[in-house]
């Protein structure tokens, strides 16, 4: 039987691209902006972000969840019960 081994690292640059390929998702936010924990092949997640100004939070950080859940349960075998987006900062551009 073949096993798959996936480091944090590598995890977390799934999930960051699937962060930051989100309408509204400037860029990550803080030194350690994706944090998971395992159980078993149970996944979950929390990312900090920064928003562009103009989104309705709510529904983006909807969009950022659903994004990360598809991105993982596509490329991995391992499945996502939850994801918490935690917004860092709000910009603005111009």
């Amino acid at each position: 039987m073949s096993r798959i081994i996936l480091t944090n690292e590598a995890l977390a640059s799934v999930i960051e691209n699937a962060i930051l390929n989100v309408e509204g998702v400037k860029d990550t936010f803080g030194k350690s902006p994706i944090k998971c924990s395992f159980e078993d092949s149970v996944i979950d997640v929390e990312v900090n972000v920064v928003a562009k100004f103009g989104f309705d939070l709510k529904k983006l950080g909807e969009n950022i969840a659903e994004a990360v859940k598809i991105e993982v349960e596509n490329i991995t075998p391992f499945k996502v019960r939850d994801v918490v987006v935690v917004f860092g900062d709000v910009v603005y551009e111009s």
